[in-house]
């Protein structure tokens, strides 16, 4: 059992990403996203995708889209969870990639980890 406080607010960056999947997020306890800002590094459009890693049937990991093609215009810094929230579970990995190369964003996780609902 965790020490107070139960509850730890967070935030987790990720630098550069581009059109090969990069984990952007995953912890040891559940917890709940409260934005995902994506920040388009170039002078152009770029085409962003997310999606989430769960383990649905032992050994076997189901991959769900979050967002599908989205289109952020140069220099631009957009909240994909827009005042909503997404609780992810232990074991579930957050991934996000671009549409090509060339194509960088930085991501901002920010989340409350919830250490008294599991973890190490």
């Amino acid at each position: 059992m965790s020490a107070y406080p139960f509850v730890n607010f967070k935030m987790q960056p990720t630098l550069n990403i581009s059109s090969t999947p990069e984990l952007i997020f995953g912890s040891q306890y559940t917890s709940i996203l409260d934005s995902i800002v994506l920040a388009n590094q170039t002078d152009g459009n770029i085409i962003v995708s997310l999606y989430i890693l769960r383990e649905v049937v032992q050994d076997n990991a189901t991959e769900f889209t979050l967002a599908n093609k989205i289109i952020l215009s140069p220099k631009e810094r957009l909240d994909l969870l827009d005042a909503a929230t997404l609780t992810l579970e232990v074991g579930d990995l957050l991934y996000a990639f671009s549409d090509f190369s060339g194509n960088l964003f930085n991501s901002f996780v920010s989340y409350r980890e919830l250490t008294e609902l599991g973890g190490p």
